[in-house]
Parts: C-alpha cells; structure tokens; sequence
C-alpha cells in the first residue's frame, strides 16, 4: 500500500513539475500539500545503510554553509565503476584512486552514502576488517590508522534496489515505461545512493564505467563519455564500457540502461571532428524526436558560433523518461531529460512546446 501511494504521489509531483511556478498562489497550495503527505510516509522508510544484514536510521538533515567551506583532505583523481544491473539488487564495485594531502595526516577518510548495503572494503587489494572502518547512516569512514600511504587504491562493493529507490535520485527504475529502464540522477547529491564516494562539487575525478546486465532486459547501456568497448557475456549477457576523458564532479555521472527507441545523426564541428547523436526514448514515442535533434545541432553550432566551444566528446547522447524529477539534467555526454522537454508531436504540440525543447 505505502509502494502504491509512493507511486501516486510521485505521478502526482511530475504532473506539478509541468505548473506555472512562477505564480505564487499555485507553489503556496501544492507545496503544502506534497510536503505533507511526504511528511506522513516518511516514518515508513528507514534507511538501509549499512553493513549487510543491519538496518539504521536517518540523520536528521544538515544545513551547509558556504562559510563553513573547508577544502577536502583527499582528492580522487580517477575512479572505476563496475555495475552488476538489475532491477531488484544492483552490485556496484568502485575502485578509486585516492591522494591524501601530506600536510594532513591522522585524518580519517569520510565517503558519503545513502542507503547502501556495503559488502567489504579493500584497500590495496587487502580487505579491511571492521575495526579499521565505520559505518553510520550517511557516512563510511576509514579510519586513519587503516590509511598508511598518501596515495592508494580504495575498492568498495555495495548492493543497491533501484526498483525499491522512490526517491528517484542515484540509480532508479523508471516505472512509467512499459519496459524496464534504469536511469540516474546526481544532482545535486544523489551519487552517494550509488556507493560510497567524497560526494562534493570540488572533487574532480575521470569516470571509467563497465555495466554489465540482461541483453533481453536492458540492450541499450549508457553512460557518459566516449563508448570503449562492447560485447556478448555467458547466459544471455552483455557488457559496454565507457571513458570521460574529462575530470567531472560527481554530481555530472550518469547511466541509464533500458529498451529504448532512438533517432541518431552526426554534427560536424567547426575544427572537422564528426560528432555522433543519438536522443532516445520509448519506442512509441520516437516518431517525436526530430525537433529535439535539431535543436541539439542549432545548440552546438550557437556554442560555438558565440564561444568558439566545441563538443569534446565523440558521442552526445540525450534520453527522455517520464519518471524524472527535473525538467532537464545536462550531465556531460549523456542529457536526461523529462519527456515533456524533448517529445513534441507535429499534429499536436503548440509552438509554446516547441519553443520549450
């Protein structure tokens, strides 16, 4: 029942997000209404961070300050993700590189994280037993005395449910379409539903990401950056890696894995470099694509026409789902989008939904 009113109530707030919010009088009767009812659920949901097996419950939120800023004593250069996708129970293994700041040793290492079921921790290659680690609701910290060098390798599995993530931020399943679909969404902290991590916009770190899922299920896998590599796995598997060259906050990942239509082009920059599009979305819908592509190639030529910038990357990519709860999340090399931001029927849509895309 609470699954069902989650859901209701979800349907409800992405009806809401297509409001005119700048009119006063909508935000004072809605807001009330949503925050209430969220306010009643709420109890109904613990968090499952923690050791595998244990249950704990949320902090009560923090306010942050800009004021209060102090620069992190570590710093992740790069970071590999490998994801084990389903919709039940999703494995994800990270492995980081982590520099220390010399000037800063004895400090303990604290990653963000949000309900996370965490299977081991290795440092090195050695797994850390748990009187070298902690773990509370919203934080994994490794102690200091467990950090010997200023530079090492961090690895850490956890398991997550996107079908059970009604927050619809880090990794969730789309329940809109009629197919499956998994997609994420970051900003401004949902990476820390995805693993442990130094969740903060000043921290810049290369992606490497290998997803691995059902080919029936999930043909399509996505992340952003440049595609790598791509292939068959045993019982009816498959697998694509992908690379962003290009150091990115964490708040700017994305993935999403589904069955999905797509229409695709190329864009040519002004240097000669040939950029590969694609904008997908349900199948049914795919025959709505063609004023978003166009207005992702006038974008890259405005780019460039008024700033002499050019799209890095070899692929850009942008997906529409309904299950989304902002209008528009511009992570670098794969966009996510509402579908009321992208789909425009020519029989139907008014110029008011073209001007919008």
């Amino acid at each position: 029942t609470n699954n069902m009113r989650m859901t209701r109530l979800t349907s409800s707030m992405f009806s809401v997000s297509m409001l005119p919010w700048g009119n006063s009088h909508v935000r004072s009767m809605l807001f009330p209404t949503v925050s209430s009812l969220l306010a009643k659920m709420r109890p109904t949901y613990l968090s499952t961070t923690a050791i595998e097996g244990t249950q704990v419950e949320k902090e009560k939120p923090v306010e942050y300050f800009r004021k209060d800023y102090k620069p992190s004593p570590y710093y992740i250069p790069s970071v590999h993700l490998l994801f084990d996708l389903d919709e039940t129970s999703t494995t994800v293994k990270s492995t980081c590189k982590v520099l220390r700041r010399p000037d800063l040793n004895g400090e303990d290492l604290q990653l963000n994280g949000e309900d996370l079921t965490l299977l081991d921790v290795a440092i090195n290659g050695q797994l850390l037993n748990e009187t070298q680690y902690s773990v509370s609701s919203e934080k994994l910290t490794i102690h200091a005395s467990a950090l010997i060098d200023n530079e090492f390798e961090l690895t850490i599995r956890v398991r997550i449910s996107p079908e059970k993530n009604l927050a619809l931020s880090g990794l969730y399943k789309s329940s809109s379409s009629g197919s499956k679909l998994l997609c994420t969404q970051c900003e401004a902290m949902g990476f820390r539903r995805i693993t442990y991590y130094l969740d903060r916009p000043d921290i810049l770190s290369v992606y490497s990401v290998r997803m691995e899922a059902s080919k029936q299920d999930y043909p399509l896998l996505l992340s952003n950056g440049n595609k790598l590599a791509e292939g068959d796995l045993a019982n009816g598997r498959h697998f694509a890696e992908w690379q962003d060259p290009f150091p990115k906050p964490s708040y700017l990942f994305a993935l999403v894995a589904g069955d999905l239509g797509s229409i695709h082009d190329t864009y040519t920059t002004t240097s000669g470099r040939v950029v590969q599009l694609g904008i997908y979305s349900d199948k049914e819908n795919v025959g709505q694509l063609a004023h978003a592509m166009y207005s992702l190639k006038e974008s890259m030529r405005w780019d460039e026409d008024t700033f002499g910038l050019e799209c890095d990357l070899d692929v850009y990519n942008v997906v529409a789902t309904n299950d989304f709860n902002m209008g528009a999340m511009e992570n670098k090399g794969l966009n996510i989008f509402n579908s009321a931001y992208v789909l425009a029927d020519p029989a139907t849509a008014t110029d008011t939904d073209f001007e919008r895309i």
